[in-house]
Protein backbone atom coordinates (compact mmCIF):
# COMPACT_ATOMS: atom_id res chain seq x y z
CA UNK A 1 0.00 0.00 0.00
CA UNK A 2 1.27 3.48 -0.86
CA UNK A 3 -0.01 6.39 1.04
CA UNK A 4 0.49 9.72 -0.70
CA UNK A 5 1.32 13.05 1.75
CA UNK A 6 0.15 15.82 -0.26
CA UNK A 7 1.59 18.51 2.76
CA UNK A 8 4.18 18.07 5.16
CA UNK A 9 6.36 20.28 7.01
CA UNK A 10 9.85 20.23 8.68
CA UNK A 11 9.60 20.94 12.24
CA UNK A 12 12.31 20.94 15.01
CA UNK A 13 11.54 20.99 18.65
CA UNK A 14 13.43 22.43 20.87
CA UNK A 15 12.58 23.27 24.62
CA UNK A 16 9.77 25.32 26.28
CA UNK A 17 12.74 27.15 27.93
CA UNK A 18 13.27 29.04 23.92
CA UNK A 19 10.06 30.96 25.25
CA UNK A 20 10.07 33.84 27.54
CA UNK A 21 8.08 33.47 30.96
CA UNK A 22 5.53 36.32 30.03
CA UNK A 23 4.81 34.93 26.55
CA UNK A 24 3.63 31.82 27.63
CA UNK A 25 0.28 32.50 28.85
CA UNK A 26 -0.32 35.01 25.43
CA UNK A 27 0.81 31.96 23.66
CA UNK A 28 -1.95 29.77 25.24
CA UNK A 29 -4.78 32.53 24.72
CA UNK A 30 -3.32 33.06 20.81
CA UNK A 31 -3.57 29.37 20.23
CA UNK A 32 -6.24 28.14 18.11
CA UNK A 33 -9.20 26.54 20.21
CA UNK A 34 -11.51 24.41 17.92
CA UNK A 35 -14.40 24.55 20.56
CA UNK A 36 -14.82 28.25 19.70
CA UNK A 37 -12.91 28.24 16.43
CA UNK A 38 -10.81 31.32 17.79
CA UNK A 39 -7.04 32.03 17.86
CA UNK A 40 -4.56 31.87 15.24
CA UNK A 41 -5.18 28.35 13.29
CA UNK A 42 -1.32 28.40 13.45
CA UNK A 43 -0.66 28.17 17.28
CA UNK A 44 -1.30 24.88 18.60
CA UNK A 45 -1.34 24.62 22.71
CA UNK A 46 -0.48 21.42 24.27
CA UNK A 47 -0.13 19.29 27.56
CA UNK A 48 4.22 19.72 27.00
CA UNK A 49 4.32 23.11 24.83
CA UNK A 50 3.09 24.81 21.93
CA UNK A 51 3.50 23.87 17.79
CA UNK A 52 3.56 27.29 16.17
CA UNK A 53 4.10 26.28 12.38
CA UNK A 54 5.66 29.82 10.05
CA UNK A 55 5.21 28.90 6.27
CA UNK A 56 4.96 31.09 2.99
CA UNK A 57 1.25 31.55 3.51
CA UNK A 58 1.57 33.00 6.78
CA UNK A 59 4.58 36.18 6.15
CA UNK A 60 3.06 38.74 8.64
CA UNK A 61 4.12 36.08 11.36
CA UNK A 62 6.14 38.01 13.50
CA UNK A 63 3.80 41.60 13.28
CA UNK A 64 0.89 38.83 14.55
CA UNK A 65 2.90 37.65 17.39
CA UNK A 66 3.78 41.26 18.18
CA UNK A 67 0.32 42.23 18.01
CA UNK A 68 -0.33 39.39 20.24
CA UNK A 69 2.20 40.64 23.08
CA UNK A 70 4.54 37.86 22.13
CA UNK A 71 7.98 39.55 23.28
CA UNK A 72 10.82 40.11 20.28
CA UNK A 73 13.25 38.02 21.79
CA UNK A 74 11.04 34.84 21.53
CA UNK A 75 10.14 35.93 17.82
CA UNK A 76 14.05 36.29 17.48
CA UNK A 77 14.18 32.17 18.53
CA UNK A 78 11.11 31.63 16.33
CA UNK A 79 13.11 32.94 13.30
CA UNK A 80 16.20 31.56 13.98
CA UNK A 81 14.49 28.55 13.37
CA UNK A 82 12.77 29.31 10.98
CA UNK A 83 15.90 30.72 9.11
CA UNK A 84 17.72 27.40 10.07
CA UNK A 85 15.30 26.10 7.30
CA UNK A 86 12.55 24.32 9.51
CA UNK A 87 8.82 25.32 9.14
CA UNK A 88 7.30 24.62 12.42
CA UNK A 89 8.77 24.87 16.01
CA UNK A 90 7.72 22.51 18.16
CA UNK A 91 8.77 24.08 22.00
CA UNK A 92 8.18 21.18 24.44
CA UNK A 93 9.22 20.84 28.14
CA UNK A 94 11.00 18.08 27.93
CA UNK A 95 13.16 18.90 24.52
CA UNK A 96 16.69 20.07 24.18
CA UNK A 97 17.99 23.55 24.91
CA UNK A 98 19.78 24.57 21.81
CA UNK A 99 22.53 26.95 22.65
CA UNK A 100 22.40 29.33 19.64
CA UNK A 101 19.04 30.70 21.21
CA UNK A 102 17.73 32.68 24.12
CA UNK A 103 16.69 30.83 26.83
CA UNK A 104 15.11 31.71 30.30
CA UNK A 105 14.67 29.63 33.43
CA UNK A 106 10.90 29.86 34.86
Amino acid sequence: MVIVIKESYTTAVISTAHIAKDDVELLTDASYNPRSESGRNWIHANEYGYIIRITCENPGWKQLLRDDGISWLTIENIEKVVAAGYECVHFDRDADIVDELNTWEW
